[in-house]
């Protein structure tokens, strides 16, 4: 069964780091496929809430001494980190028509 390995990867790659461990998948994955993580989870199979609790509880996710690791942490596209620096600058496309994205639905 691949699901609940894939699952894991994905969910682990979107909220915590992009280059998880096979220990961290594993037990994401096994969170998912029993339903229960601790204390979280009903026991079904599938269950978000046991997953959820497993990618943001697990020890990987909230080490302290991870984050010197310059392989640990999210990587952003990036388009999406030139897009936060604009709106952290307040930049406004009036000032700039340069960097309007027009034309983005044109094939």
């Amino acid at each position: 069964d691949n699901t609940a390995p894939f699952i894991a990867i994905r969910l682990i790659q979107r909220f915590t780091t992009s280059n998880p461990n096979p220990r961290y998948i594993k037990e994401v994955a096994t969170a998912f496929r029993t339903g229960k993580y601790g204390d979280f989870g009903s026991g079904s199979c599938g269950d978000l809430a046991a997953t959820m609790a497993a990618v943001l509880l697990d020890p990987e996710a909230r080490s302290v001494t991870l984050d010197a690791d310059p392989f640990h942490g999210v990587l952003r596209e990036p388009i999406l980190k030139v897009l936060a620096v604009m709106r952290g600058m307040e930049i406004k496309h009036d000032l700039f028509p340069i960097l309007r994205l027009e034309g983005m639905n044109d094939k």
